[in-house]
């Protein structure tokens, strides 16, 4: 908070000369959804990880706005937030030799933590009649931790002759795999939005496109425990990285009011979609966000 108001006194001397300054405290109820696919081959082999996390978290979010003329520039910053959530993959596995065939099916859940940070620039051109072309730079950036809670593995196996034989194994459920995986996505979007005011009330949305970078990294541990001490005795790490690429449409609708001449309040719905380039082993998930943003105003 004190930084907030450090930046409004010193933004309040940049106001005036044509200048409008506006900064909004806000809060994001998101609904977020991570999803990795990695297809499948001829085999019949894939590999699905999905995480969804509680719509009861906000994403809490500075957001500050210069306007001179026609001309406004915007920047949203989205700071760290730890949400608690489910992750569970679906692994299918198929082994065929000459005289038979075996197909495992992984079922697997873990507890999620992860952390997310959001930052975007914007730079707008008023058009005119309440039209404005938009376009900017983004940032997201996850780090999830998981820990498994549930394993269950299905076995089929079909030999050259007579009926499949099908087995299930549900005691393989081991918490100390673990896993922490960090997505950061980047890139630029385009875009259009609209505003209209009526009296002290605004409406305002907007729509743009984004072409976003993904690096990854990926950590999975395996902690060795002594069964009658329960003390730790060993650990093995699995460690990957590499880049891919997501690209999506968000939109935002807002209704602002504006109380008095220097605050007013926001009430608005935002939406992402960034869907994951399928190259590779590993994935950037595909990222889904929506819910209800609302927000404080103040006029320097």
């Amino acid at each position: 908070m004190k930084i907030c108001l450090i930046l409004m006194m010193s933004l309040s001397l940049m106001a005036g000369d044509g200048w409008s300054v506006t900064v909004e405290v806000q809060g994001w109820n998101t609904n977020s959804g991570l999803q990795w696919d990695a297809g499948g081959n001829s085999g019949g082999d894939s590999t699905l990880h999905t995480t969804d996390f509680p719509d009861d978290e906000i994403l809490p979010t500075l957001a500050v706005n210069l306007t001179f003329g026609r001309v406004f520039a915007a920047l949203s910053k989205s700071f760290e937030t730890e949400y608690d959530g489910d992750h569970a993959l679906f692994a299918q596995r198929t082994f065929t030799t000459a005289t038979s065939t075996q197909t495992d099916r992984h079922f697997v859940t873990y507890d999620a933590v992860l952390d997310r940070e959001d930052l975007d620039l914007t730079v707008g051109w008023v058009v005119g009649s309440g039209f404005i072309v938009i376009g900017g730079y983004k940032t997201i950036e996850f780090n999830e931790h998981t820990a498994e809670r549930s394993y269950r593995l299905d076995v089929t196996l079909q030999g050259s002759e007579g009926d499949p034989v099908n087995v299930t194994f549900n005691d393989l459920h081991d918490p100390n795999r673990q896993f922490d995986e960090t997505y950061d996505y980047k890139g630029p979007f385009l875009g259009v939005a609209y505003a209209k005011g009526f009296d002290r009330f605004t409406f305002s949305g907007n729509i743009a496109y984004a072409d976003l970078d993904g690096d990854y990294e990926f950590k999975a541990t395996q902690i060795t425990v002594d069964p009658i001490t329960q003390q730790q005795t060993g650990q093995q790490s699995l460690l990957d990285s590499g880049s891919s690429s997501a690209d999506g449409i968000s939109f935002t609708v807002t209704g602002a009011y504006a109380v008095t001449d220097w605050f007013g309040v926001s009430l608005a719905y935002k939406s992402q979609k960034y869907d994951a380039s399928q190259d590779g082993n590993l994935l950037i998930p595909d990222l889904d966000a929506d819910g209800f943003l609302f927000g404080f105003r103040f006029t320097l």
